[in-house]
């Protein structure tokens, strides 16, 4: 089958939902079922994920321009409108990986990577969240499959959008093969001047949603030696962050134990996952929590939030904390560092768990989809 994967997510430096497009475009081609796979993004179609990734590199820019806000609303309108007239001829089935689903006259798949905009929509802009409440019900009705990227956003979908559970289907995420409990922390120790298993890491977006000012908080009422044998080094972009936050790590920073890293490049977040003594993402809510995943394959003992997505994707992988009580990530830390069995259980536990995620066999679950509504099965 001919299927058009829509592909603009794909500008560096990629989020989450980057990831996902990038991943599910590489892997799909693979699979028996999708004989070509085009990328399209505004009015151009490309026939491979790599070459929209190479084509689009420079709208990067763009994100760093003032009013990138209208930008983005300019943008998303000109893909609703050109997306049905860019479709090359002989096309099957149109999949958008990011919750907008444009008019189309052939099969639409659309996939709901969380409902975090109406769980918690003080943790997003305005902005964002206007809109999503008024294209995401649109896209849910139009879709002749919906695509979620857990268990827990599938039920949501269901129970709080009344959405009938034939037409939803969970199909997890996966971790990169480069993600290993092998892979050495050297890289990242040159690159950054980090000590093999003497740091602390959290990656994610400097938002309010991923909890930091939680984790700062209780990361700086550990024991004072804890912290010198352990900085907490935190990795990502800036996402959308309030002054508060800014402040809250600007003065953790300060302190010399807290060091902010900014974005890190795709090819080294393996080595800084597998030099870390532990990884904490106490994020308050995720549609899955892929960093927790890349963290567990890399054999790095995982602190996490014990309800939602994140509980699904570690089970008994990774110690569970209630993210919105800072003792309880500041135990659960304490733990983790002083105590080496259970340093090494979570070390064996990650792997194994995370064994079972991967990209290919979510290209697979995903062509079947196609396959489904394709034969006229809207569920």
């Amino acid at each position: 089958m001919h299927v058009v994967l829509q592909g603009h997510t794909v500008i560096p430096p990629l989020t989450g939902i980057g990831h996902y497009t990038r991943e599910l475009g590489r892997a799909l081609p693979a699979t028996e079922t999708v004989e070509r796979l085009d990328v399209l993004s505004g009015w151009r179609c490309y026939t491979s994920i790599a070459d929209a990734e190479v084509a689009l590199a420079p709208a990067a820019r763009a994100r760093r321009l003032p009013g990138k806000a209208l930008l983005g609303l300019a943008w998303r309108h000109l893909r609703s409108i050109t997306a049905a007239m860019a479709l090359p001829p002989g096309t099957d089935v149109f999949h958008s990986p990011d919750y907008e689903l444009p008019r189309v006259s052939i099969p639409g798949v659309v996939t709901v990577h969380d409902l975090s905009h109406r769980f918690f929509p003080e943790h997003h802009p305005a902005a964002r969240v206007r809109h999503l409440e008024r294209v995401l019900p649109a896209s849910l009705e139009r879709a002749d499959a919906i695509i979620t990227v857990s268990d827990t956003v599938r039920n949501e979908l269901i129970s709080e959008m009344g959405i009938r559970p034939e037409r939803v289907h969970a199909i997890a995420n996966g971790a990169r093969a480069a993600f290993r409990a092998d892979c050495s922390p050297e890289t990242a120790a040159q690159t950054y001047g980090l000590s093999p298993g003497r740091y602390v890491l959290s990656v994610g977006a400097l938002e309010p949603r991923k909890n930091l000012a939680r984790l700062l908080e209780a990361y700086l009422a550990l024991p004072r030696p804890l912290q010198s044998a352990y900085p907490l080094i935190l990795a990502g972009p800036d996402g959308w962050a309030d002054r508060r936050l800014r402040a809250a790590v600007k003065r953790a920073c300060d302190t010399g134990i807290v060091r902010r890293l900014g974005y890190v490049p795709d090819e080294k977040l393996p080595s800084l996952y597998s030099g870390a003594a532990a990884f904490v993402y106490p994020s308050v809510y995720e549609g899955f929590g892929l960093p927790v995943l890349e963290a567990m394959a890399c054999g790095t003992p995982v602190i996490t939030s014990a309800t939602g997505a994140l509980a699904e994707v570690t089970e008994a992988a990774a110690l569970g904390v209630d993210v919105y009580d800072t003792l309880a990530i500041r135990d659960a830390l304490e733990w983790v560092l002083t105590d080496r069995d259970v340093s090494a259980r979570l070390r064996r536990a990650g792997p194994r768990q995370a064994s079972g995620f991967t990209w290919s066999a979510t290209a697979e679950a995903t062509s079947e989809v196609y396959t489904q509504v394709l034969g006229g099965n809207r569920g």
